[in-house]
């Protein structure tokens, strides 16, 4: 019974890991894709690896990279306002 359990709970992980992988990496083609039009490709590529992210660490890295990024610009641009308004 143990053993029936145990190969149910490894199937649902493998079967978790493999739609993970699925989605995020097609996603991600998408982004790559609509790379050649204007648009908002970042964004998309955002939500790839935060769906990726769900299952593997180096993408769960590159999230939180981006993620520091993002709030180093918001916090460079803020500045950048408030010293222009002050300017003005």
């Amino acid at each position: 019974m143990d053993e029936l359990r145990d190969l149910a709970l490894n199937t649902r992980r493998r079967a978790r890991r493999i739609v993970l992988a699925v989605t995020g990496l097609t996603v991600l083609a998408v982004g790559l894709a609509m790379a050649a039009f204007p648009n908002r490709t970042f964004l998309v590529a955002l939500v790839a690896f935060a769906i990726l992210a769900a299952e593997y660490l180096w993408a769960k890295r590159l999230l939180r990279g981006a993620h520091d990024f993002a709030e180093s610009l918001m916090a460079l641009l803020s500045d950048e306002e408030i010293g222009d308004a002050a300017t003005h």
